[in-house]
């Protein structure tokens, strides 16, 4: 019974990724934001991210078919 539980346990709370998926979210256009004190401009973003069709380490992201050719798009 303690296997079961030990078993069952571990089932639930590791994991693995088992596909990708894409999340859509809106992109607000940059304000500037003013107080009375300071000012905050928002800039354009830059996605400095890099690629690599099997990754050695989990925090590299990785794409699913050939990296040569998936557009920016794609990889997004």
């Amino acid at each position: 019974m303690q296997l079961v539980a030990t078993l069952l346990a571990i089932t639930l709370l590791s994991g693995c990724v088992v596909g990708t998926g894409n999340l859509e979210l809106p992109i607000p256009e940059p304000t500037t934001v003013q107080s009375a004190a300071k000012s905050l401009q928002l800039g354009t973003i830059v996605d400095a991210r890099v690629f690599e069709q099997k990754p050695t380490q989990a925090n590299i992201p990785s794409v699913d078919g050939n990296l040569a050719t998936i557009t920016a798009e794609q990889r997004a």
